[in-house]
């Protein structure tokens, strides 16, 4: 069985729907210091949870540095290393109770675990 993984606040578990009824779904908790990663379009980018408010429905993320480690040039096999940017910048996001995903004010989904992809068909 596939897991997916969702990022909601505390004492708030996702829904199972019928289209996904294969898929485990498990909440994951947002904590600080969490690798996240920032969803556009097609390509992702990754961030560190700096903060998380009492209620667990906005959190406060900020950009980490992502260095590519494969020779693949313009490929979809892709690899990086990460590391915390202490000047990278911040952005709040907000657990959307319809969507049941964490969105930054401008619509972008963050998920769970850093991760870095950038979509060269675009």
């Amino acid at each position: 069985m596939h897991q997916t993984f969702h990022l909601v606040p505390e004492g708030f578990s996702p829904r199972e729907d019928s289209l996904n009824s294969h898929i485990e779904r498990v909440a994951v908790h947002p904590e600080v210091g969490e690798g996240v990663a920032v969803n556009f379009v097609t390509d992702r980018y990754p961030a560190t949870i700096v903060s998380v408010s009492k209620s667990g429905q906005t959190i406060e993320i900020q950009r980490d540095r992502a260095v590519r480690t494969d020779g693949n040039g313009m490929s979809d096999s892709q690899t990086y290393e990460y590391e915390r940017d202490p000047e990278g910048s911040t952005t709040k996001a907000r657990f959307s109770k319809r969507d049941r995903v964490y969105r930054t004010t401008g619509g972008q989904q963050v998920s769970v675990g850093r991760s870095r992809y950038y979509d060269f068909s675009f």
